[in-house]
């Protein structure tokens, strides 16, 4: 093999792998992609509640239509949030890429026994797709009841300060 041959070999395994990362990046590219996670919230009035944050983490806009928990990754019954407590987001709602939205649920409905078994939170988007988290340990069994009572205590040393 001469000079010449060595050449046009490393220019064609060049463009053959440069061929391969870019097929790959563009299916990658057309992809949605969300981060759902499950908070802790404590408002200004001193009530701790929850929070669904989903992140849009792809290159395309998503529209959000439904972000809510369930018990087990195959449950039917799911805990839909229908509304934002603090009336910042309302569904359907449009989430542009690498950007963000939190649904707050109401502080009463930590008391519901349906909060107090939960195992994942999820988002689901318009064209079908469902993407879930599973809720860490510290939030499984009854933490709708701790967190209940973490709230009570804020609000009792808030009350003692004031």
């Amino acid at each position: 093999m001469d000079l010449t041959q060595g050449v046009t070999l490393g220019i064609a395994v060049v463009g053959a792998t440069l061929g391969v990362f870019n097929a790959y990046w563009m299916i990658r590219k057309d992809v949605v992609r969300l981060r759902v996670l499950s908070r802790v919230m404590i408002i200004s009035t001193g009530q701790v509640t929850v929070c669904i944050e989903v992140i849009n983490t792809g290159y395309i806009p998503v529209t959000i239509t439904e972000v809510g928990y369930t018990s087990g990754r195959f449950a039917k019954q799911k805990t839909v949030i229908t509304n934002d407590f603090l009336r910042r987001t309302q569904l359907p709602y449009r989430l542009e890429p690498r950007a963000g939205m939190t649904v707050t649920v109401e502080p009463s409905a930590l008391d519901n026994p349906v909060m107090h078994h939960l195992a994942y939170c999820h988002a689901k988007t318009a064209c079908g797709i469902l993407v879930r988290r599973r809720l860490s340990r510290s939030w499984r069994g009854d933490a709708a009841k701790r967190l209940r009572a973490a709230g009570q205590a804020i609000q009792q040393m808030s009350t003692e300060r004031g």
